[in-house]
């Protein structure tokens, strides 16, 4: 007989010791099986998300966060407002270290917190504990997940969809208690209490209050008793909370110039269209996980893999809307899974991103169809018993599938040029995959590659930033300082605030005696970013050429505040030291300067530390 759903609040532990167990030993084979990706390098956006980003390193981030955007990015202005996504960085980077491991072990802490977390919310949900294990070991085990634990910078998505997850046992356990007459009053507290944090881990839980309203609709009991008030009231500070965090980000304001352009209503429609394929590509490979990619480019209009996408999001949002009308509690459980899998999409879809789709967005979109799929899967073995057996080995064998395909994923994404060599595999006309690539291979040291790479990108996007400047560093090394000046310059008339291009072009000012042009270009990216180091380690380095004493001392003092363990920063103060008449200052920065260098395996730098030394009076 099928079970009905939440007249009382299930226990996920209320079982016998064998399943008690299941889920503590499901979170330890998925510790197991990541376990090999502590030991990942940092990946593409780490770089200036976290590893370049300077501002996460001052002691007052933690306030930084919650005031605007500034921790955001080191390579541009403005970015996400995710406070406690930031949050999580600089705690991490306070307690460990700048090291991957620290990031990698706090992300696959969160996978398995939502693993675990998913398995309570399913299991309240359909009043079946085998369902939310199901549920549980899907998601834990998917190979579509791996992005999203591999890559540090997926830190928002993750926190995000736990705190979801959270706030959403928390909304179900309300209304259950409201049903049972009892009282809900903390548990509505702790919903938007966690509602409102997800918000400001990513701007995408904003579609949280819209899953719980289906949940309302469809699947929570509804009470005979209960005050509007009570059933409305948890909604109402959400909304308010949202309100307040539109009018923070001013999120309106891009979209409204966007919008107020000639043909932007139409351009804008295409591409809310083409986020509706990214919708069903995350669909897909939750269906079929290969190929695996960092980047996967969506075909036009009316390709036949954008209908099939298309026909995916349609069936899975037609049978979400279709089974809302069933008597049954296993099928309105089905379609509320369905339509959570499209409704957590939506913001991304009526805000669509530079990027349309990337493996790791689809993180809690795949948490509602792993539900759906172990309901689907615990309901056919129960009306076919005798397939219990065998159903129990095939789930075993495809987990262990999973599990495998998980960590040959993990190999790949082990090597940085692996990595982008695999995505330019599959999507060969991608300008982003083969960019990335450059990249990869100029910090590899293999710049011929590297410049092929960028050559391929630019003959994709003529426009493409990142890809400019990385063909300018190309020709910038072989001596082409023309070149590079040029493609820097189109980088910075395409992106403004495109730290890269007004760097490099203060290289090449500076390498050519250009001082003034120099100064101009590093201030142009001290406006942007204040804390960019290299920009301001060059600039003191002019001042000290220019016998402008008082501004090096203070350009310097802001390096060193931006790279502490910077042994240049250290040995041009102690240049200035010296020059202004402190031996003492300057001994002591040399000495710095020395031990910085020899534990970069900077020998140069910390021969001339020493030298300089020496020399000292």
């Amino acid at each position: 007989m099928e079970p009905k759903c939440l007249r009382t609040l299930p226990d996920p532990l209320a079982l016998t010791a064998p399943v008690r167990h299941a889920p503590a030993a499901l979170l330890l084979i998925t510790a197991l099986v990541y376990a090999p990706s502590l030991h990942h390098p940092f990946q593409y956006d780490d770089g200036h998300t976290i590893v370049d980003n300077a501002a996460l390193r001052q002691p007052g981030a933690w306030k930084a966060a919650f005031t605007g955007t500034t921790l955001s990015s080191a390579e541009t202005s403005g970015g996400h407002y995710r406070p406690l996504t930031y949050l999580s960085y600089w705690a991490t980077i306070r307690a460990a270290g700048l090291t991957p491991a620290a990031f990698h072990a706090g992300n696959l802490a969160l996978h398995l917190a939502a693993v675990w977390l998913l398995i309570g919310v399913v299991t309240t949900l359909t009043g079946d504990a085998r369902v939310g294990f199901v549920a549980g070991a899907i998601a834990a085990l998917h190979p579509a997940h791996g992005e999203t634990v591999f890559y540090a910078s997926g830190r928002a998505g993750l926190l995000a969809a736990v705190l979801s997850l959270a706030a959403l046992w928390y909304f179900a356990r309300a209304r259950v208690r409201q049903a049972a007459g009892r009282s809900a009053f903390g548990s509505a507290i702790a919903f938007v209490a966690l509602a409102l944090l997800a918000l400001l881990a990513k701007e995408t839980a904003a579609a949280l209050p819209l899953v719980c309203l289906v949940a309302d609709r469809w699947l929570l009991p509804k009470g005979t008793r209960v005050s509007a008030w009570a059933r409305w009231g948890p909604y109402a500070p959400l909304a308010g909370g949202f309100t307040l965090f539109v009018m923070a980000t001013r999120l309106w304001h891009p979209a409204a110039a966007a919008l107020g352009a000639p043909g932007a209503v139409s351009h804008y429609l295409g591409v809310v269209a083409q986020q509706v394929e990214a919708t069903g590509l995350g669909i897909r490979l939750f269906l079929v996980p290969w190929p695996l990619s960092a980047d996967h480019p969506l075909p036009a209009w009316p390709d036949p893999h954008a209908v099939f996408l298309w026909s995916l999001v349609l069936l899975v949002t037609g049978f979400g809307a279709v089974s809302a009308r069933s008597l049954s509690p296993s099928v309105k459980a089905a379609g509320f899974f369905a339509s959570w899998a499209v409704v957590v999409t939506l913001p991304t879809v009526l805000w669509p991103l530079n990027v349309p789709f990337q493996e790791h967005r689809a993180y809690l979109q795949h948490a509602g169809l792993a539900a759906l799929a172990a309901l689907a899967i615990v309901r056919t073995i129960d009306a076919r018993p005798a397939w219990r057996r065998q159903a129990i080995a095939a789930g075993v064998v495809v987990l262990a599938l999973g599990s495998w395909l998980v960590v040959e994923r993990g190999r790949t994404w082990s090597d940085p040029v692996g990595l982008w060599d695999d995505a330019r595999f599959h999507a060969p006309g991608s300008y982003r995959a083969q960019t990335n690539a450059g990249l990869a291979l100029a910090a590899a040291g293999r710049w011929d590659d590297a410049d092929r790479a960028f050559a391929a990108a630019l003959a994709l996007a003529p426009d493409y930033p990142p890809a400019l400047v990385g063909q300018g560093v190309a020709a910038h090394r072989r001596g082409d300082r023309d070149t590079a000046r040029d493609r820097y310059q189109r980088a910075a008339a395409v992106a403004p605030a495109y730290v890269p291009a007004w760097y490099n072009l203060g290289l090449v000012a500076q390498e050519s005696g250009s001082t003034a042009e120099a100064e101009r270009a590093y201030r142009r990216v001290l406006a942007i970013n204040p804390l960019h180091a290299p920009s301001l380690l060059n600039l003191g380095v002019l001042f000290l050429l220019q016998n402008r004493w008082a501004e090096a001392d203070a350009v310097l003092k802001t390096a060193d505040a931006a790279a502490p363990d910077s042994p240049d920063v250290f040995y041009h103060r102690g240049l200035l030291a010296e020059l202004t008449g402190s031996p003492g200052s300057a001994r002591a920065f040399y000495l710095t300067a020395e031990r910085l260098a020899l534990h970069a395996d900077r020998a140069a730098l910390a021969a001339s530390a020493r030298a300089r030394l020496t020399a000292l009076p």
